[in-house]
């Protein structure tokens, strides 16, 4: 007897003949598996009033994160965390902040900072501007900065990127300082010169105490009311916390790039927050608290 298996696989039978389709039904699938071939990037066209504000935003997202996730909504939203989890980077670009915005609908996608930064072409004024828009037909995102009527673009792949679940950081901060980047800059450069961490302390309400300690000895610098460089202080209770420099240095570098002026917050053992003082965007970078 002859394998029926073998026989449905080696002796198909033939088709069916295709059943006619009313036509107002063939136009509805017609519609259909338009949408479902329809490309899922939107058509996106922004322009930021200054391409070297932009790039040095770039930079600050960078310390933190190379493929970072960019959400559309009203504002152009970076928040990310570096691999290890010590430090959060939140960027807020609002649209007040834009020269031109014309984005349809939220929407999410993945840039690689490293690429922007390796290959964009760099601005040669500083009111050169810079053009964003989504290249929907080749999943891409074109740069184009603009000098005068000279036009330089570039285009880069979108990554698939999901966000990161981070969740909404809320700290009864204790103490709060606002001083001179170039103030904290120094002291910071100066603590990495004996240490790898660096301790913040607020004893009272009249002075704030970077100090830093290491083989070569230690290392201390305060604050207080009669310093230039500090321009308010709040402490509603003494506070003592410690931080690792390297991920601090370098966000109060791309700081510095950016303001003259940064605050920082915190509490006992608790993440500090460094605010980069800004017209309309919104800078802050978090970092973990270093325990022995």
């Amino acid at each position: 007897m002859e394998d029926v298996l073998s026989w449905l696989t080696d002796k198909p039978t033939e088709p069916d003949p295709p059943e006619s389709v009313p036509p107002k039904v063939q136009e509805e699938l017609e519609k259909t598996a338009e949408k479902l071939t329809a490309p899922t990037v939107p058509a996106i066209n922004v322009k930021y009033p200054s391409a070297r504000e932009f790039i040095l935003l770039m930079q600050a997202v960078k310390v933190i994160i190379v493929e970072a996730v960019w959400t559309f909504t009203d504002e152009l939203r970076v928040r990310a965390m570096d691999p290890s989890h010590v430090a959060m980077l939140d960027l807020t670009i609002p649209y007040e902040a834009w020269e031109e915005w014309d984005v349809p609908g939220d929407w999410h996608t993945g840039v690689n900072i490293e690429w922007v930064l390796r290959s964009l072409p760099k601005p040669k004024k500083d009111e050169d501007t810079l053009r964003l828009e989504t290249v929907p037909e080749r999943d891409r995102l074109r740069w184009t900065v603009q000098t005068g009527s000279l036009k330089r673009s570039v285009e880069f792949n979108l990554l698939a990127l999901e966000p990161e679940e981070i969740p909404i950081v809320r700290i009864d901060f204790k103490a709060k300082v606002r001083l001179t980047v170039e103030a904290l800059k120094t002291i910071i450069e100066d603590a990495c010169k004996v240490s790898e961490n660096i301790r913040v302390e607020t004893p009272d309400g009249e002075k704030v105490t970077f100090s830093a300690s290491g083989d070569m000895g230690p290392y201390s610098v305060t604050l207080d009311k009669y310093t230039e460089d500090l321009l308010a202080l709040e402490v509603r209770e003494p506070t003592k916390a410690t931080y690792s420099l390297s991920y601090l240095k370098a966000s109060v570098d791309a700081a510095a790039k950016l303001t003259e002026t940064v605050s920082l917050s915190w509490a006992n053992n608790m993440p500090l927050k460094l605010d980069v003082e800004l017209l309309k965007t919104t800078l802050s970078y978090w970092i973990a608290p270093y325990v022995e």
